[in-house]
């Protein structure tokens, strides 16, 4: 009392095969495409910011801390970057020295503070300083600049 095997393979469901009120179909060829409400956009992009976030808060794990309180806008420009040898090699060198008690500025939370004041669409110039200020609480992230309170180098 057993039934004969099946002739005909089993198929996996597609869009093409799959029946209209299916969740696996796609998408109706006629149906309008109805454009989002300012909310719904407004929804959207606060859904992305808050992914890149979440990402941003993930990437500080592999790269030790490096890579944290950065402006959303540039950490997507820069998000491959993180992953890349070189970037871990730095990121290895910068932790393990902060490790061993060598002074490094500035403080983790610091460093990407530049990325925090403009979003990067809205950059025209960037201007890189050559002489990094080296005294406690004097870089912060910018250069040229020091925190309020705190009397810039000679």
């Amino acid at each position: 009392f057993s039934k004969p095997a099946a002739t005909t393979p089993k198929r996996i469901k597609t869009a093409s095969n799959t029946p209209v009120a299916s969740p696996f179909r796609i998408s109706q060829p006629n149906s309008p495409i109805v454009p989002k409400t300012d909310e719904e956009k407004r929804l959207a992009e606060r859904i992305e910011h808050n992914r890149a976030i979440a990402k941003m808060k993930l990437e500080a794990k592999t790269t030790r801390g490096l890579v944290v309180n950065m402006g959303v806008s540039w950490y997507k420009a820069f998000e491959k970057e993180f992953s890349k040898e070189y970037f871990q090699k730095l990121a290895n060198f910068i932790a393990d020295e902060r490790e061993k008690g060598v002074t490094i500025y500035p403080p983790p939370n610091h460093v990407f503070t530049f990325t925090r004041m403009c979003e990067l669409n809205e950059v025209k110039v960037v201007i890189l300083g050559q002489d990094p200020y080296h005294g406690p609480n004097q870089a912060h992230g910018l250069c040229f600049s020091v925190r309020k309170n705190v009397p810039p180098p000679p």
